[in-house]
């Protein structure tokens, strides 16, 4: 630390007759709880989120409760808030009834229209309604293996080659309404269709999805002499699980069975 009167003179506050704070070096504060509460409820009020799901907007700015305030040392800006607000709001859903046998086309919209101007006000739980539809999403993948057609198509298809990349005990019925089991019962649902070296459509779910939610996996064998583009669409994955679907596919099927088919590769050469 310089000694008094050494120091650089650019940072050198000394005390001024007519106490001015000069470029605000010593601590200032002003209060913004009442812009703040201000500028919330323009923010907020009106605004509209859409999604696959619907559509949520809010409405009131129910109760605001906090404080706001703006300080300055050193010409460094410092913001200090603590807020607690509750809001109204209205949510615009799609599909969320399931048609019936008992009602027609104009029924079914009648009921969604009925439903969508439900208003629900600061929990989501006030939602209660039987046979609602999950949001869902479509994953769509590619992946290029060293093997043909055939050879890719039996690796689904077979016990034993299930258990050997999936590295667990397997329950593989192939043929059409069989059942499928995998990785410790994590995996689960039944074939749907096959054709031979070409296509595989399962009703395929994992165990910590809604109960009796499955998706329609598709997958479709893509022969290119030596090597196979296997092309993998899966319906009606829960949006909450899109990423660890993903994952599953990618960790737990492709990269497991490329280690097999290079074992398999290395033992015969």
């Amino acid at each position: 630390m310089a000694k008094w009167g050494q120091g650089d003179p650019r940072w050198i506050v000394e005390e001024r007759a007519d106490a001015t704070n000069v470029n605000n070096w010593h601590w200032t504060e002003r209060d913004a709880t009442a812009w703040s509460k201000s500028k919330l409820k323009e923010v907020l009020e009106g605004l509209v989120v859409e999604g696959e799901a619907g559509r949520c907007e809010i409405g009131d700015l129910k109760h605001v409760e906090g404080e706001a305030s703006c300080s300055s040392r050193k010409g460094r800006l410092i913001f200090f808030y603590e807020w607690n607000l509750r809001l109204s709001w209205k949510e615009f859903t799609l599909g969320m009834i399931l048609p019936t046998k008992a009602t027609g086309i104009g029924q079914d919209l009648a009921a969604e229209r009925r439903l969508s101007g439900n208003i629900m006000q600061d929990s989501p739980h006030s939602l209660d309604i039987v046979g609602v539809k999950i949001p869902t999403v479509k994953i769509l993948m590619k992946e290029m293996f060293n093997s043909p057609a055939d050879e890719l198509y039996g690796i689904f298809t077979t016990k034993e080659l299930v258990q050997k990349f999936s590295k667990c005990p397997a329950v593989i019925e192939a043929e059409k309404g069989g059942k499928l089991q995998m990785f410790d019962g994590c995996v689960s649902g039944e074939y749907a269709e096959l054709v031979p070296s070409q296509r595989i459509v399962l009703k395929w779910r994992c165990r910590n999805w809604p109960d009796e939610h499955y998706a329609t996996v598709a997958l479709n064998f893509k022969d290119m002499a030596a090597q196979t583009e296997l092309q993998l669409e899966c319906k009606g994955v829960p949006v909450s699980n899109e990423d660890s679907t993903r994952l599953c596919w990618k960790k737990q099927y492709f990269e497991e069975i490329h280690i097999l088919l290079q074992q398999s590769k290395d033992s015969t050469e």
